[in-house]
């Protein structure tokens, strides 16, 4: 799995240019989950990702998203808090 991510990250790392931020973030799994932490909801809040006009949240992944002005968004898990 190690190699499938990395192989994963290089050729993500490969098609971006030098002005895009790439963060990589993983939760190595070692104890319970009772919480968690949705990403795209706090990108959101802080006006990072934003929604078109009327588009409503637990549709499909980023079906109502505004893509000429959202700055940044996670792909992953999505759990919530």
């Amino acid at each position: 799995m190690y190699v499938r991510m990395d192989d994963l990250l290089r050729r993500t790392m490969e098609s971006i240019d030098e002005e895009t931020l790439l963060l990589v973030m993983s939760d190595h799994g070692f104890k319970d989950f009772r919480r968690g932490v949705n990403l795209n909801a706090w990108l959101r809040d802080e006006g990072y990702l934003v929604l078109k006009d009327g588009a409503r949240e637990g549709g499909d992944y980023f079906q109502g998203v505004d893509w000429p002005k959202t700055r940044a968004y996670t792909f992953g898990s999505r759990a919530s808090t």
